[in-house]
């Protein structure tokens, strides 16, 4: 987007304003004096519309100018005020009378400027200052987190010094604009008409170059070699070089340019009244991270769906997809792709499978990073992925797929050794200690699901082969974040065995909505510390990451820097600002932008993007864009109904002797001991009866024997009948 002055016309008029920054694009304006008007000539040297400017606004189609084979003339320079030497605002304001009474024509032509060629300018007007006598140092900030230092002379009211500070603030411009500038040339015809003209324009003009050469072809006015020693100019100051006649109504407005369309991945349309025009990206671009971020029902996972849905045509991109709500489940049925309910998994699940010797150890270490800032330990964080840290590495010594029960016992066991005096009769922890065992809760209350308890199950790893939907719709709003650290963790482990090679190319797609469940703004998550290292590897490993949340803020702000692809739907008042920030505005657009952000009706987002080329990936300016039509009609899925396992009473058949019992006395009762909790106790019998929470685990169960405070340990079987002798 651009912020300048702009033309306050009927909708038609927007097709020269589109055009005047079409960014990255070659074109050129043709003024005529017979009647006055202007013609754009677009890359291909194509002429696509002509604006009649005496006398209406009307458009119509227009045919190239004829100039093969005659003389042209070619001028390049610095605008200036002839009085006084500052910049002339409106550089071209005397055309049209000069137009008139030459009987001529000129072409106004900009060529966009490449990062080499405005360094280079830098460095020779640095050369230039340091070899006069007397000069000064001037820091210029570009506001992209890099500064230029350029001598100028100080040698005030002199036409030369005049001309050096207006290319540097040109320079420092184009460089706050990442780069993103032209260099132009005014072209007229060789002759008494044409040098008229040129003397009109001259008389305000630094000269740096004049050229006379043949025509050809309209196009070949936007060649490259015509254009070499052309001056710079920024996007800014464009439209200063297109004449607009002093009747028309001007007023200030967000204003949008025309992006190219090479990509593959339409995102949208733009904005604009009456327009239809694409808005496309190239998929590749996808490994450097996508944020999709507005309030609800503003259309952020219709714009995600369209994205995977694209994807989905190539079929050799999977797209792993995380959500906590049954829209992508309708996805997936109208795409025919696989989808995994967490809630209420029809088969066992395997959580805790490693699936290779070598990455044993980075699994166990992603696996309790991931668990220790899903459970929000508070201050306690730091000595819990400790005590996980140690346990998992006791089980997974062990196993490449440790029983989930014993592993989590192995983490009980290192809560104890550390934090904990264990006596003869009892374990007394420390305070750390017993906060620790308490923000264990949720993976307690996780293992006491048949589903999860067991290391038999199907493999969430296996899974990733092609596009997966994990659907948490079921889960506890509490049980989320767990469930997304362990998700996740498989599917780093996945992206940890492809190779280095993707820098270019897009391999797989994680797609996380609600994704501040697991990356915390302001909280010290080390997912979220993670994610920010992870996100630089995923881009070499071709691995695209889609964030998807309701305010800008819910993701820390390091991660909103390093994904270099945002749509931005419509934001509170409170996160406007911040999400403005992140995009590619000039400080000018800000405030407008802010004002923006906060009204975009349904389904109108803001986009910043990175366009590949040649010379690289490249910024482009924001656009404001709306929704097509939605790629995939989602109905409503039914509810799948799961049959509750039937859980079997655990019978326990106790036989006490007589001399026990007459020891014991009336103080006698038995605790069940689950996960190293207690689960329940009672007074001893012959029989008991109990429904335990797993069928097939096996419980620790302690007798209490009276007042010598003896404790017996005996081990029972979950959902069978179980006979101790005491």
């Amino acid at each position: 987007m651009i912020a300048n002055r702009i033309l306050s016309l009927p909708s038609e008029f927007t097709v020269l304003d589109i055009a005047l920054c079409a960014c990255g694009a070659p074109f050129a304006l043709y003024y005529s004096s017979s009647p006055f008007e202007m013609l754009l000539l677009e890359e291909d040297g194509a002429i696509s519309r002509r604006l009649k400017l005496s006398f209406t606004c009307d458009m119509e189609e227009a045919q190239p100018p004829s100039i093969s084979g005659k003389e042209l003339r070619i001028l390049s320079g610095i605008f200036l005020n002839s009085e006084d030497h500052k910049e002339e605002p409106s550089s071209l304001s005397y055309i049209e009378t000069a137009l008139r009474y030459a009987s001529s024509y000129l072409f106004i032509c900009f060529y966009p400027c490449d990062p080499s060629e405005v360094k280079e300018s830098k460095h020779e007007l640095e050369k230039a200052a340091s070899s006069r006598a007397q000069g000064s140092t001037n820091q210029i900030s570009s506001g992209i987190g890099r500064g230029i230092s350029l001598r100028s002379e100080n040698y005030h009211g002199l036409w030369e010094s005049s001309a050096e500070l207006a290319l540097l603030s040109i320079i420092n411009e184009i460089l706050s604009e990442n780069f993103q500038g032209y260099k132009f040339s005014i072209i007229t015809e060789s002759g008494e008409g044409g040098d008229s003209i040129c003397r009109n324009i001259m008389s305000n003009l630094f000269l740096l170059s004049d050229i006379k050469f043949i025509a050809g072809a309209p196009h070949e006015i936007l060649s490259g070699r015509l254009h070499s020693k052309s001056a710079l100019i920024s996007i800014k100051r464009i439209t200063t070089m297109a004449f607009i006649p002093a009747w028309v109504e001007r007023r200030d407005e967000m204003r949008h340019y025309m992006p190219k369309q090479s990509g593959d991945i339409m995102l949208g349309l733009l904005d604009i009244p009456g327009t239809s025009s694409p808005v496309s990206i190239d998929h590749r671009i996808l490994n450097l991270g996508t944020i999709i971020s507005g309030l609800p029902g503003t259309g952020k996972t219709t714009a995600a769906m369209n994205i995977i849905s694209k994807l989905e045509q190539k079929r050799d991109i999977p797209s792993i997809i995380i959500s906590p709500t049954k829209e992508w489940t309708s996805f997936a049925l109208n795409k025919k792709i696989k989808s995994i309910n967490m809630g209420h998994p029809k088969e066992k699940i395997s959580l805790f499978r490693c699936a290779s010797s070598d990455s044993r150890e980075r699994f166990y270490e992603d696996i309790c990073m991931l668990i220790a800032s899903a459970l929000k330990a508070g201050p306690y964080r730091g000595p819990l992925e400790k005590c996980l840290l140690r346990g998992a590495r006791a089980a997974y010594s062990e196993s490449l797929n440790p029983d989930p029960w014993s592993l989590y016992m192995e983490i009980e066991k290192a809560i104890e050794t550390a934090h904990a005096n264990a006596t003869r009769s009892a374990v007394k922890y420390t305070k750390h200690g017993e906060n620790i065992r308490a923000s264990l809760e949720l993976l307690r209350h996780l293992l006491s699901n048949e589903r999860f308890a067991f290391n038999d199950g199907g493999s969430i790893r296996d899974a990733l082969s092609s596009s997966v939907v994990f659907d948490l719709s079921e889960c506890s709003n509490m049980l989320k974040p767990l469930m997304y650290a362990l998700i996740l963790n498989q599917v780093y482990s996945a992206v940890a065995d492809l190779d280095e090679c993707g820098d270019n190319e897009l391999r797989m797609m994680i797609c996380i909505e609600e994704a501040q469940l697991i990356f915390r703004e302001g909280e010290d998550s080390a997912a979220t510390e993670d994610l920010m290292q992870r996100i630089q590897d995923f881009r070499k490993k071709g691995v695209g990451l889609m964030l998807i949340t309701h305010n800008t803020t819910d993701i820390d702000v390091g991660i909103r820097r390093l994904c270099q692809t945002k749509l931005y739907f419509r934001q509170s008042p409170e996160t406007s600002e911040n999400a403005s920030a992140d995009l590619l505005f000039t400080p000018e657009e800000e405030e407008k932008a802010r004002a923006i952000l906060k009204e975009l009706s349904q389904g109108v987002f803001a986009l910043s993007y990175i366009e590949p080329s040649d010379k690289g990936k490249n910024p482009k300016r924001s656009l404001i864009c709306r929704l097509g039509a939605r790629d995939v009609e989602l109905g409503s899925p039914e509810r799948a109904s799961y049959a509750q396992s039937k859980r079997n009473a655990t019978k326990i058949l106790i036989n006490i002797s007589n001399a026990e019992k007459t020891a014991a006395g009336d103080n006698q009762y038995m605790e069940i001991i689950h996960l190293n909790h207690k689960f329940g106790s009672w007074p001893i019998s012959n029989e008991i009866s109990v429904f335990l929470p797993v069928d097939g685990k096996e419980y620790d169960i302690l007798f209490h024997l009276g007042r010598k405070k003896e404790i017996l340990k005996r081990k029972i079987i979950g959902g069978v009948e179980n006979t101790i002798e005491i």
